[in-house]
């Protein structure tokens, strides 16, 4: 059914309902750890610790800020680089006259960010038990172009500064899975989405939680973030009137016996990707 107007059609009839299935989320890990519910152990017995491969044996076209000379740079020395507040930023197709050529590294300075707290001995705010867990979420896959990976760390970046326990997603792309690429050769090739490339970026205090999970059914690479300065304080004054504050005692028993999936070897042709190798 539809009718007209003088400039527009409008048609009246309800969108099809989507399943439940579609609607519905592979895992959050923070809820998982941090509140008790029905189906928990399900999820998480979905995951395995991953052990990623050394960054010192990863090099990676890098561009010094004001320079146009381009080096061959391994990841560790370009991490060690990064202070709070930046982030590795891969520079934008044109940069080249061949489009097709390696787009080279540089260390960017992230916009809108908000200040850190000034914290006090006083009691914890109750505003940081609103929910269990305190989570949130991002986000990050390689389809992604700079400005949105540079949105994604300001958004990170303010959530820690807001008090959040922030669990980080990397997805791996229809393509990627069609090429049958898996998370370590996705990570050698975009270097920028690694745990500890994000971590330096981060506010200073800034800690890993958890370390890095990966979900073999929904091909994602999971980690927990939180700034320590904030919530050594939550958690030693807020812990006895919100339970919810402190892990799960079931949660934590299941990724005790979680088995770990090793970090690739040097020969592993998974490693090496067209913007990055593996130092011999």
């Amino acid at each position: 059914m539809a009718f007209r107007s003088a400039h527009r059609v409008f048609n009246t009839q309800l969108p099809t309902r989507r399943p439940i299935s579609y609607l519905r989320r592979d895992i959050h890990l923070v809820h998982c750890i941090y509140a008790s519910y029905d189906g928990e152990e399900v999820q998480l017995a979905n995951l395995a610790w991953k052990k990623l491969a050394d960054p010192s044996r990863i090099e990676l076209p890098f561009r010094r800020k004001g320079s146009t000379e381009i080096e061959a740079l391994p990841l560790s020395q370009a991490i060690a680089r990064l202070d709070p507040g930046s982030y590795l930023a891969r520079l934008q197709p044109g940069h080249n006259a061949d489009s097709n050529a390696e787009r080279p590294y540089e260390i960017s300075k992230l916009r809108g960010l908000q200040p850190k707290p000034v914290l006090n001995s006083g009691p914890a705010k109750s505003m940081n038990f609103v929910r269990a867990g305190r989570g949130k979420e991002i986000h990050l896959t390689s389809a992604q172009d700079t400005t949105a990976y540079s949105f994604n760390m300001m958004r990170t970046y303010n959530l820690l500064i807001d008090g959040a326990r922030l669990e980080m997603h990397v997805r791996l792309t229809k393509h990627e899975l069609s090429d049958r690429k898996d998370i370590d050769r996705v990570l050698s090739m975009h270097p920028h989405m690694r745990p500890e490339t994000i971590l330096k970026g981060m506010p200073e205090g800034t800690v890993m939680l958890y370390e890095p999970l990966y979900d073999e059914k929904a091909k994602q690479l999971i980690w927990v973030m939180a700034n320590d300065d904030n919530w050594t304080g939550i958690i030693a004054t807020g812990w006895k009137r919100n339970p919810k504050s402190l892990p799960d005692p079931r949660a934590l028993r299941i990724l005790k016996r979680l088995p770990t999936i090793p970090a690739p070897t040097q020969s592993d042709p998974a490693h090496s990707g067209s913007h990055t190798k593996t130092l011999e």
